[in-house]
């Protein structure tokens, strides 16, 4: 293991002063692409393609498109509301889609239906009564109340259920009238805000996008919103968080190891001082943020304003390095990911089989 360690700090450092001494430098992330990146792992979990990143970031620079216009566009990607059918099915069904049902719905919220009328279509369904409520409308008032508003009921609200459920209302009905209450808006937009802004919600905040929830604003265009706001361009960037969690740990170390001595990188391959190399500088940097979450964090995301323990960044290095090693064609892939990925190719299905697969398992 000493041996590994010796062989990979050296090679760190001989690579680190021949990049360094290197006259050919590769652009710099700017602040425009840093949001590019951050709104497509935000929004789709990814890292953006190549010509993603300079489409946007192009267009942000030339003021043909505002930071909500991008959130807005990759929002209304078939590949978003695939992502949002997937979490949907996942946490209603406990299941992933058929192939069926999820180019049925990426179309259906395409063409201007809601995720709310996605979801009252999987609670109203044979499989969700039947599966996950027990079969027994008491069993389906329990867990639909838990599923869209993350509490139990009252003993009013459960005798007014049952009620209605036994007076011929629909389940699909009675889960929809729960998804346009007031409270299930306000809960939307209190998750929204820690998930884009790594805060609470303002007493404000969550009045207007709630209001605007409420007045038929998509989910979506609320989240476009948010990921617009100057607030979000202008978010405090850890360094060594590749993967924009707030957090530096093994994961973004992995990523830097596996990125070390590239030229033209960007943030999340590990360019941490914007130099576009992935170097023994951005490692110091991570070094001496590791560990720590951007709530806690006292250093410059850019600047290395202190030296780590001597032998902490090296050995930082030969971990992740021994790692990669024992990972080699998970890290050899890991580029692939920047490719764009295919578009769901679907033609509109007959509305009644991709409606009613559902209920087929």
């Amino acid at each position: 293991m000493q041996r590994v360690f010796s062989r990979v700090v050296t090679c760190g450092l001989l690579a680190s002063c021949w990049l360094c001494a290197s006259q050919q430098r590769a652009l710099a992330d700017t602040p425009n692409q840093l949001f590019v990146e951050r709104a497509y792992h935000d929004l789709l979990g990814r890292v953006p393609d190549e010509t993603g990143l300079s489409g946007y970031a192009n267009a942000l620079d030339q003021n043909t498109l505002t930071t909500a216009q991008v959130a807005g566009s990759i929002t209304s990607s078939p590949e978003f509301h695939g992502i949002e059918t997937r979490q949907q099915y996942e946490a209603l069904l406990h299941r992933d889609p058929d192939s069926l049902s999820l180019n049925g719905w990426v179309n259906a919220l395409g063409a201007g239906e809601t995720v709310e009328q996605l979801q009252s279509n999987l609670a109203g369904s044979p499989e969700y009564y039947t599966n996950r409520a027990g079969g027994t409308d008491s069993g389906f008032v329990t867990t639909v109340y838990s599923d869209l508003l993350g509490r139990s009921t009252s003993p009013t609200e459960r005798a007014f259920a049952l009620a209605e459920l036994s007076g011929g209302e629909s389940r699909s009905n009675f889960a929809a009238g729960i998804l346009s209450a007031t409270e299930y808006d306000q809960r939307l937009v209190n998750g929204y805000y820690p998930r884009f802004l790594h805060r609470p919600a303002d007493p404000t905040g969550l009045s207007v996008f709630t209001n605007q929830l409420q007045s038929g604003a998509r989910d979506e265009q609320v989240m476009s919103e948010l990921v617009g706001t100057t607030e979000y361009y202008n978010l405090r960037l850890l360094a060594g968080d590749t993967n924009f969690d707030q957090s530096v740990n093994f994961t973004d170390l992995l990523a830097l190891a596996q990125n070390y001595g590239q030229k033209g990188a960007h943030w999340f391959d590990g360019d941490f001082n914007n130099d576009g190399l992935v170097n023994f500088s951005d490692l110091l940097l991570l070094a001496q943020n590791y560990g720590r979450s951007a709530s806690i964090a006292t250093v410059s995301e850019t600047s290395l304003v202190t030296v780590p323990e001597p032998f902490a960044a090296p050995a930082l290095l030969g971990i992740a390095a021994f790692s990669v090693r024992r990972k080699r064609s998970d890290s050899s892939a890991r580029r692939d990911c920047t490719s764009p990925r295919p578009a769901d190719t679907t033609t509109n299905p007959p509305e009644l089989s991709w409606r009613t697969a559902i209920s087929g398992g």
